[in-house]
C-alpha cells in the first residue's frame, strides 16, 4: 500500500509542495546536488568493479613507464596531445643529458677526440640546458652540436664503456635516428597512421631478423628502394633468394634463406661491396604488397651492419603479367 501511495502522480507532487514550503530554495537546491552526486558516485563504483588494476613494481630505468605506453599502443588508445608533448619534451631531456653525461665520460676515461674541434663543441654542450623548460626551438639549436658529438669516435668508446657509468638505456636509440635530428620533419598522427599499415608485414618480418640483434630500418618509399638497388653491388637475379622461388614459404623459412644467402654471398665474394637486396614475396598475407631486404655492410671486413625493410605495393611494374 505504501508503495502505492509514492508511486503516485498527486502523492509525489504534493510531497513536492509540501518541500518547498518546508525547505528554503537554497536547501532544496542542495539536496537535488546531493542526489545528482550519489548518482554519480554510484556510476563510479559499479565501473571501479569492472576495472582491472595492475601494480607495477622495479628499480630505475626497469621499463615501467615504457610497459604502459606498449599497452596503449597494442590497445590503440591514442596519446593526448598534451602528453606527446610531454614525451617531445622527455626525449629532448634524455638526449641532453645523455651527451653530457657521455662527453663528461670520455673526459673522465681520459679518451682523446677524434675530431679536435669537437673539443669546444663538447664544453657548450655541458651547459646546455637539459631542464623542463627546454623546447623544439631550444632544441633545434642543439641539435646539429649533439650529432657531431655522437658521430666522433670518442664518444662512441666511451658509450662502448657505459658499464663503468650509468647512462640512460634509450640514449643511443635517439642518437641513432635521423629524424630526431632534423625537427622541421615532425611525425604527426596521420602519418604515423599511415605508415602503420603498411609497415606491418615489416614488423612481422622484423622479428625473424631481431634474432640475431642485428639493427634495421624500415621503409616503404619506391624512390628509396630504387636508390637502394642502385647502391648495391650487381649480381644476377637468379642468384638471389628472390618472391618467385620463395613465393609461400612462412617467415621462419624466408628469414632462414636469407641469412644463409647472404653468408654464402660473402664467403664467396672477393671483392667489397656496401649491401645486397632481395625482394620477398608476401601473398600469403593476401595483401598486394612485397618487402625488399636489403643487408648492409662493413666494406672493410664485410661484418653485418643492419638490413632495412621496404614495403612498397604490387602493381603491374613488379609483377608482371603472369605473377599471381
Amino acid at each position: 500500500m505504501a508503495n502505492d501511495l509514492w508511486s503516485c502522480t498527486c502523492c509525489t507532487e504534493a510531497l513536492t509542495c509540501w518541500l518547498r514550503l518546508k525547505l528554503s530554495p537554497e536547501e532544496i537546491e542542495q539536496r537535488y546536488r546531493s542526489k545528482e552526486i550519489d548518482k554519480i558516485l554510484e556510476k563510479e563504483k559499479q565501473t571501479l568493479r569492472r576495472q582491472v588494476k595492475l601494480l607495477l613494481l622495479g628499480a630505475g630505468e626497469s621499463g615501467k613507464s615504457t610497459f604502459l605506453k606498449q599497452m596503449r599502443i597494442i590497445h590503440k588508445v591514442k596519446f593526448e596531445p598534451e602528453l606527446v608533448r610531454e614525451y617531445q619534451h622527455v626525449i629532448y631531456q634524455n638526449i641532453v643529458k645523455g651527451i653530457q653525461v657521455l662527453v663528461d665520460a670520455r673526459d673522465k676515461l681520459a679518451i682523446p677526440w677524434e675530431n679536435p674541434r669537437n673539443l669546444d663543441i663538447g664544453q657548450q654542450a655541458l651547459h646546455f640546458n637539459s631542464t623542463s623548460s627546454l623546447d623544439s626551438r631550444l632544441f633545434v639549436h642543439y641539435a646539429p652540436h649533439i650529432h657531431s658529438l655522437w658521430l666522433d669516435r670518442a664518444i662512441k668508446r666511451a658509450y662502448d664503456r657505459r658499464r663503468e657509468f650509468q647512462l640512460s638505456n634509450g640514449v643511443v636509440v635517439a642518437f641513432e635516428h635521423n629524424t630526431v635530428f632534423s625537427p622541421r620533419t615532425p611525425t604527426t598522427s596521420s602519418s604515423s597512421k599511415r605508415s602503420s599499415n603498411k609497415w606491418s608485414l615489416s614488423r612481422d618480418l622484423a622479428l625473424w631478423f631481431a634474432r640475431s640483434l642485428i639493427p634495421f630500418d624500415s621503409v616503404e618509399n619506391d624512390a628509396m628502394i630504387d636508390f637502394l638497388k642502385k647502391y648495391n653491388i650487381i649480381v644476377s637475379a637468379d642468384d638471389l633468394p628472390s618472391r618467385h622461388n620463395i613465393a609461400r614459404e612462412g617467415l621462419e623459412d624466408v628469414y632462414n634463406s636469407m641469412l644463409a644467402y647472404v653468408n654464402n654471398f660473402i664467403s664467396n665474394q672477393s671483392p667489397r661491396f656496401g649491401a645486397l637486396t632481395a625482394d620477398m614475396w608476401t601473398d600469403q598475407y593476401r595483401r598486394r604488397n612485397y618487402i625488399t631486404c636489403t643487408f648492409h655492410f662493413n666494406s672493410e671486413d664485410m661484418t653485418l651492419i643492419k638490413f632495412t625493410l621496404a614495403t612498397i605495393e604490387i602493381t603491374k611494374k613488379h609483377t608482371g603479367e603472369n605473377n599471381p
